[in-house]
């Protein structure tokens, strides 16, 4: 059974066709999938690749290449998160904690940032009793959590993979890698 997907991309007023996906269902490969842009360009590829790309047209309303998806799926598969534009996908919540953690090291290392994180009492009480960066980190993680940390909305369920795992993404309000 083959089914044709057609994924449209904007340019300005005019649609352009600029993926064309075929999909093979095939015994063999085992629910593999075939996709390329025309019939000489074939390649495998796993069926949560096809769910990812299309969720991110469709559901999350990105304008975004097959190639692009690629390099996203591979970060997300490796990593357990990617960031696409201005959103997370995530499907592993101790990324997200981990990458959080990065950024506040960074964040606790510009004295500009730790003024807009923390009132003066607060910084006063941290330099009198000599508070580890470290510490005042976990502290930080702890009572504001990574969606804040990273400056994210609160994270929506996208999908669900061939794994039974969830997908979520999330919307970021600024400034992180």
């Amino acid at each position: 059974m083959i089914i044709h997907i057609l994924c449209n991309t904007i340019n300005g007023n005019k649609y352009q066709y600029k993926h064309l996906i075929y999909i093979r269902w095939n015994r063999k490969f085992k629910g593999g999938i075939n996709m390329g842009t025309n019939n000489n360009s074939i390649n495998r590829i796993e069926v949560d690749f096809v769910k990812y790309y299309l969720f991110l047209k469709d559901d999350v309303g990105l304008c975004i290449s097959i190639e692009e998806a690629k390099e996203a799926y591979t970060d997300l598969n490796n990593n357990g998160y990617c960031k696409i534009e201005e959103y997370y996908v995530y499907n592993n919540e101790e990324a997200m904690e981990d990458l959080a953690k990065e950024e506040l090291d960074t964040k606790l290392g510009d004295a500009d940032e730790v003024a807009s994180m923390f009132n003066i009492e607060v910084i006063s009480d941290m330099w009198i009793n000599k508070t580890s960066k470290e510490m005042v980190a976990k502290e930080y993680l702890s009572d504001n959590g990574w969606v804040e940390v990273l400056k994210c909305e609160e994270p929506t369920e996208g999908y669900i993979d061939s794994n039974g795992e969830t997908v979520f993404y999330c919307y970021s309000r600024g400034g992180n890698n």
